[in-house]
């Protein structure tokens, strides 16, 4: 037997190691689906919660009483609820007047299903919180809906009518929801315009009332990924379903990831829309 010299020997080695190099670069790499929706899930959840929050400033500002105490059982489609109480200060006209809405230290069950507990502060600019051109400014004190902290300034600013329906120019800066149960946290800003499209004419009457949303938003979500929304169709809100958006559609981009399109359906109160990723549909139930 010929003896194999130390130098082949290692030139054979490394022509085989190369061999298995090349043979595993060649083997493809199976593909990992996107198809994650959470970081969606928890902008609609936002969207939602911020959304509400004017509802309730624009329902506590069209009572005339120092505290204001709805029977829970009152079919009218508040989301107030009987522990909320409405406090005003409005001495000074010449100066912002505000509104205190005070859910109680502790979880209170209101029209909409939601256990809400804490303080929202609104603050308005004209003698009138329904002027035009009036700046409503929203702010949160232990504020929590279904144990979930909400945080953060909103800003609404009446432009008047546009095209006859009452038109708002919202924002939400530093948003931030905090999950229950030590679950982490995401943040949410946003710029959107609000339409009165329907139930105007009843001021006293909440289950008559609809409200179009277009405009963008961004945040972070609570695995830290990054992401960008722009809604597409407009998303309806209807007073007689509190929880949900109705319709809709938004373009929603992960950071590194494809673009989602959040198709909220066509009408029905329900919380299930869907999410397409990559061609790929997928039915989410919402918050």
């Amino acid at each position: 037997m010929k003896k194999i010299s130390g130098i082949k020997l290692v030139q054979g080695l490394t022509v085989l190691a190369l061999a298995t190099l090349v043979i595993s670069g060649c083997k493809k790499t199976p593909a990992t689906t996107d198809s994650d929706t959470n970081s969606s899930n928890e902008n609609a959840f936002a969207q939602a919660r911020f959304n509400e929050t004017g509802n309730i400033s624009d329902q506590a500002a069209a009572n005339s009483m120092t505290s204001y105490r709805l029977n829970p059982n009152a079919n009218n489609g508040s989301l107030l609820s009987h522990c909320a109480t409405v406090t005003f200060d409005t001495i000074n006209h010449f100066n912002s007047d505000t509104i205190e809405v005070n859910f109680g230290p502790t979880n209170c069950l209101c029209a909409d299903g939601r256990n809400r507990r804490g303080i929202i502060y609104v603050g308005y600019t004209k003698p009138h919180y329904w002027d035009s051109l009036d700046v409503i400014t929203l702010t949160f004190s232990n504020y929590f809906v279904d144990d979930y902290g909400i945080s953060g300034t909103k800003t609404m600013t009446n432009e008047g009518r546009i095209n006859g329906q009452q038109t708002y120019n919202s924002t939400v800066v530093n948003g931030t929801i905090t999950k229950p149960n030590n679950g982490g946290s995401f943040t949410w800003n946003s710029n959107i315009t609000r339409k009165w499209t329907a139930g105007e004419s009843t001021p006293w009457w909440w289950l008559d009332d609809a409200y179009q949303f277009t405009g963008t938003s961004n945040g972070v979500s609570s695995t830290g990924a990054g992401y960008t929304a722009t809604i597409m169709t407009p998303l309806t809100w209807e007073c007689s379903c509190p929880l949900y958006f109705v319709s809709g559609v938004l373009d929603f981009t992960p950071t590194g990831h494809a673009t989602r399109v959040i198709d909220y359906g066509n009408g029905a109160c329900d919380n299930i829309c869907t999410v397409t990723i990559n061609g790929t549909a997928y039915t989410v139930h919402m918050w």
